[in-house]
Formats: structure tokens, sequence, C-alpha cells
């Protein structure tokens, strides 16, 4: 994909098109080759209303995305 340079957040919100081809699935094109690469490697970062941080890695999703598609 091309990167496309935006000149306000506004501008992003009018114009941004996301053109993934029709067969594209986001955990076996991207997620899981990424966690089998770089399992610890932090892929979200939740922080509550209490400050409290949880930290969830590529691995973690990669996991909870088969462990969803085999119920």
């Amino acid at each position: 994909m091309k990167k496309q340079d935006y000149a306000s957040y506004e501008d992003f919100c009018a114009n941004y098109d996301l053109k993934a081809p029709d067969n594209f699935n986001f955990s076996y094109d991207f997620l899981d080759p990424k966690a089998e690469a770089a399992p610890n490697d932090v892929a979200l970062v939740h922080v509550d209303d209490a400050g409290n941080r949880t930290d969830h890695t590529f691995g973690f999703f990669a996991e909870q995305s088969k462990r969803l598609a085999d119920a």
C-alpha cells in the first residue's frame, strides 16, 4: 500500500480509504505471522480509568484468535 499524507485529522477522516484485498484475514495474514516472529512484542496497551496498565502481546492475541476460531 502506498503511504498517504493528510493535512489534518479532518482531512484524514474525510479522505481515508483502506484498500484491502477481499480475501484479507487480519488474524491469518498479519497477526499469526507477527506472533510467530515476535510473540512477546506488545501489541496493545490498555490503561483503565484508575491508571492500571495491562500490556497484551501478539502471542496473547494469536492464542485468543485461535481459541475463538475453535469454539
